[in-house]
């Protein structure tokens, strides 16, 4: 039976599982405080990767955190002000760094990710917007490719395709790559967005043409009676739709605690700095192992994104963080330039972080006509077509493509 339903969320996974729900048969409304795609999708690193699922605790960087937290530069920054806050996520995070932890979200995430590419063309024309090129990621040390080829032994049980290459090998698919890169990893089924924007516009104005609605408003509270949610308020309206999708990114878990459901969500932000003038423009994204960012070639520059800051939804940017990813790119690609004139651009916004890297794909505990789709960390872009098909299959209690477990709230 068709339902009215309302998708609190108008990034990626939102956008995505308002389509699917559309499809369906449903009259699907879609309502954030910014307009599709102006959130965290659109400031990502733009990366396409189901050869690289892994959850981001893994014991080796859990080594690297104490360092990173007393390096300026470094890829890791609690502010000082936030870090009794931050604590318990932390804890936790550290916690899902155990080896069979790893193990089972790996499988999890590959499975939400796989097909990404197939999911995203059921829904839109992603020709001009998507690039299936591969991605390189780049290793300054022996130490750290050592570590990475035992994690690509459980890639390759899992039927993912890496190639391990030597510096030689890896100029011959990016010429650009600067002496003091050692080794790489090829992963020639990735790819990556030449605007993370571009495609969720596409999403919302194919949304629209079939006859969705977007509306512009920040969701303030969730009335709870009877086991629903009887009404929806944000600063100007007042909804009562028959079901509710809660994707709002990192502002998931403040309505989610209003329904009873205490979720480790934490905001992680990312920062980009933009290269409008780069001087050198490679061919596919990149990573850096050891700095923990990424290159992306943009149709708006080459973009550098990256680094984790922990200071909560309501601080302001700290720029500095986006400017140091340009010495750190510098290390990899030495041609690269700034603009001369000030025009590169800054960006800072909010990952939605779950400590197990895992998101939360579930019903409500105490609300049976609401489902979440949040959480889904530093890959997004990734798992959000996934995760709107599964939505849609879970509100219309249809058996799902994948195991959905993983992304259960009763792991918490």
């Amino acid at each position: 039976m068709a339902k009215d339903i309302l998708v609190i969320g108008a990034g990626a996974a939102g956008m995505c599982s308002a389509l699917f729900l559309q499809r369906d048969g449903h009259r699907v409304t879609v309502i954030d405080r910014d307009a599709p795609g102006k959130g965290c999708s659109f400031g990502n690193a733009g990366f396409l990767s189901p050869g690289t699922s892994t959850p981001k605790a893994t014991p080796n960087m859990l080594r690297q955190v104490p360092g990173w937290l007393t390096d300026p530069s470094g890829p890791l920054k609690v502010r000082a002000s936030y870090a009794l806050k931050a604590a318990p996520w932390l804890w936790q995070y550290i916690r899902a760094g155990r080896p069979q932890v790893i193990a089972e979200g790996m499988t999890a995430l590959l499975g939400l990710h796989e097909n990404v590419f197939d999911l995203y063309g059921e829904l839109v024309d992603t020709s001009d917007i998507i690039r299936r090129l591969g991605q390189l990621h780049l290793f300054e040390s022996d130490a750290a490719f050592t570590y990475a080829q035992k994690t690509n032994i459980r890639r390759r049980e899992r039927g993912i395709t890496v190639d391990e290459l030597d510096a030689d090998e890896a100029r011959q698919i990016v010429p650009e790559i600067g002496p003091d890169v050692r080794h790489a990893l090829f992963f020639p089924d990735n790819g990556h967005l030449v605007s993370p924007f571009k495609l969720v516009s596409a999403l919302a104005e194919k949304f629209v043409a079939d006859g969705g609605t977007v509306l512009c408003d920040e969701i303030r509270k969730l009335s709870l009676q009877d086991g629903k949610v009887i009404r929806v308020e944000g600063k100007t309206q007042k909804l009562s739709p028959d079901h509710i999708v809660l994707s709002a990114g990192a502002w998931s878990a403040n309505l989610a605690a209003q329904l009873g459901d205490r979720i480790p969500l934490e905001s992680q932000r990312g920062y980009h700095l933009e290269l409008t003038q780069p001087g050198a423009m490679p061919k596919i994204g990149l990573q850096s192992v050891e700095r923990k960012f990424t290159i992306t070639p943009m149709e708006s520059g080459l973009r550098l994104a990256g680094t984790a800051e922990f200071a909560g939804l309501d601080a302001g940017p700290d720029y500095r963080r986006a400017d140091v990813l340009f010495e750190h790119a510098k290390k990899l690609l030495p041609d690269i330039t700034r603009h001369a004139d000030g025009g590169d651009r800054h960006w800072m916004g909010h990952r939605p972080c779950i400590p197990d890297s895992l998101p939360v794909i579930d019903r409500a505990t105490n609300a049976n006509n609401v489902h979440y789709a949040f959480g889904h960390g530093h890959t997004g872009m990734s798992g959000s077509p996934m995760t709107g098909k599964l939505v849609s299959d879970l509100v219309a209690g249809r058996p799902t493509g994948i195991d959905t477990d993983p992304f259960r709230l009763s792991r918490f």
